[in-house]
C-alpha cells in the first residue's frame, strides 16, 4: 500500500533551470500519475506566489530574504539560507502532514537538519533522495566529518535514494540493513521530435545552445571551453550563434568583453521561462556539453544531456558529459571530442553537411524515449515508497 501524500521539501526553487528541481518535478509527476498526491516545498526570492498549482501538484514557497536564488549563492550565504529554510520547512510540513502514512521526501544531504527535526519531533518516514557522498566528492571540511555527515543522513532516513554506484556500494558497506534504490535521472520526453530550422538554407547559421547555472563552478567552466571552441572555430566560418540559457544573468559579466560575445557569435539569456528555453531548443540544432578532464562529471552534466537528447539535438559532448547512459556510445547518440581543438573540428565538418548527422541524434532521441522518461526511471523509487509505508 502506497502513501495517500508525498511532500518533496527541495533547497532549490522549483520552477528552476537547476538539475535539480528538473528532478524533483520528475518525481512528483511520476508519482502523483501513479496516484500519490504530491506536494513540493521551496524556498523563494524572486517574489512568486506562495502557493501554486504545477501539473496537480501544490507548491508551496518560502520566502527567503535576499535577491538572488539559494542555489546561485556563494558558499557560506547558501548554507545559511538552506539551514534557515529547513527550520521554516519543519514548521510547514508538520502542518501539512497530520497522518502517520504520510511520507516526506528531502533532497541531498542539505536536507539533514530537517531530517534530525522530523525524526525528533514529527515521526514519520523520510526519503533522501539525490544522495551524493561529502566525503567522496567534496573536501571543503576535514573527511572524518564529512564521512560522519553522510552516515548521518543515510542512517536517520527511511528510503536512500541515489543516481549512484558508489552511493549504492557505500550504503551496503557501511549500514546494509538500510533500503537504498539507484533512480536514474530522468526526462520529460515528447512523442514527437521538436521542429528544426533549416541549417542548409543560406544565410541560416548553425545554432547552438548549452543550458546552465552560471553559479555553478562546472558551468562556468564549461563556458569558458566554448569561449576557447569558438575562438578555434571562427578561424574557418562565422556562420554559426552560441545561446548560453542560465542566470543570474550578471555573473555573465565577465564573459562580456571577450571578442565572440561582443561580435554576437555568443549570446547570453539569462534565465528563461519553460516556453522561451523550449523555443531556444527548437531553434537549436547542437546541443554543447564542453565538460573535459577538468571538469568533474556531476549529476547536472547527465540532466543537461537527457534534455538534449529528448529535444532530438545532436549532442557534443566532452568525455566528462554524458557519463554511462545505457544504448548510447560515442557516433551512437552523440558526438565525443577530447579537447577544444577536436571540438570545434567537429562543429566544422557538421557545419558543412548537418543531414549527414541525422542517423546520430535520431538514435540519441530514440533510446531517452525508451529508458529514460520519468515514468521509467522511477519505478523502483514507487516499489521502494510502497514497501517501507507497510
Amino acid at each position: 500500500m502506497a502513501p495517500e501524500t508525498l511532500t518533496i521539501v527541495s533547497y532549490v526553487e522549483v520552477p528552476s533551470h537547476h538539475g535539480l528541481s528538473n528532478r524533483v518535478l520528475g518525481i512528483a509527476r511520476s508519482m502523483t500519475a501513479r496516484g500519490i498526491a504530491c506536494r513540493i516545498i521551496c524556498p523563494d526570492t524572486q517574489g512568486l506566489p506562495s502557493r501554486d498549482d504545477i501539473d496537480s501538484i501544490v507548491v508551496r514557497r518560502i520566502r527567503i530574504r535576499g535577491r538572488e536564488r539559494v542555489q546561485d549563492s556563494s558558499l557560506p550565504i547558501r548554507i545559511l539560507k538552506i539551514v534557515a529554510f529547513m527550520f521554516q520547512s519543519f514548521v510547514l510540513v508538520r502542518h501539512l502532514t497530520p497522518k502517520r502514512s504520510d511520507m516526506i521526501m528531502v533532497e541531498q544531504v542539505a536536507g539533514l537538519p530537517l531530517i534530525l527535526m522530523l525524526k525528533l519531533f514529527h515521526r514519520r518516514r523520510t526519503i533522501v533522495d539525490d544522495m551524493t557522498l561529502l566525503h567522496v566528492d567534496y573536501s571543503f571540511a576535514p573527511k572524518a566529518l564529512l564521512r560522519l555527515i553522510d552516515l548521518m543522513c543515510i542512517g536517520l532516513s527511511d528510503v536512500v535514494v541515489t543516481t549512484t554506484d558508489k552511493t549504492v556500494n557505500f550504503v551496503g558497506r557501511s549500514l546494509p540493513s538500510k533500503r537504498c534504490v539507484k533512480v536514474e535521472n530522468g526526462v520529460n520526453t515528447p512523442t514527437a521530435p521538436a521542429p528544426r530550422i533549416n541549417t542548409e538554407k543560406r544565410g541560416q547559421p548553425l545554432r547552438m545552445v548549452f543550458v546552465g547555472g552560471l553559479s555553478f563552478h562546472q558551468n562556468r567552466q564549461a563556458i569558458r571551453h566554448i569561449l576557447t571552441i569558438v575562438d578555434i572555430l571562427s578561424e574557418w566560418t562565422s556562420d554559426f550563434q552560441v545561446r548560453i540559457v542560465g542566470g543570474p544573468i550578471s555573473m555573465a559579466d565577465e564573459y562580456l568583453s571577450h571578442p565572440a560575445v561582443k561580435e554576437g557569435l555568443v549570446e547570453f539569456t539569462g534565465f528563461l521561462s519553460d516556453e522561451r528555453l523550449e523555443e531556444e531548443f527548437s531553434e537549436a540544432l547542437i546541443g554543447l556539453l564542453p565538460f573535459f578532464r577538468d571538469s568533474q562529471l556531476m549529476a547536472g552534466q547527465r540532466t543537461k544531456a537527457l534534455e538534449y537528447f529528448a529535444r532530438r539535438l545532436l549532442v557534443l559532448s566532452g568525455p566528462e558529459g554524458i557519463g554511462e547512459i545505457q544504448g548510447l556510445s560515442p557516433g551512437e547518440g552523440y558526438i565525443e571530442a577530447q579537447d577544444a581543438s577536436t571540438f570545434a573540428a567537429h562543429l566544422s565538418e557538421i557545419a558543412k553537411n548537418p543531414t549527414q548527422y541525422e542517423p546520430i541524434r535520431n538514435h540519441g532521441f530514440e533510446v531517452i524515449q525508451e529508458k529514460y522518461s520519468w515514468e521509467a526511471t522511477t519505478r523502483v523509487l514507487h516499489q521502494a515508497i510502497r514497501k517501507t509505508s507497510h
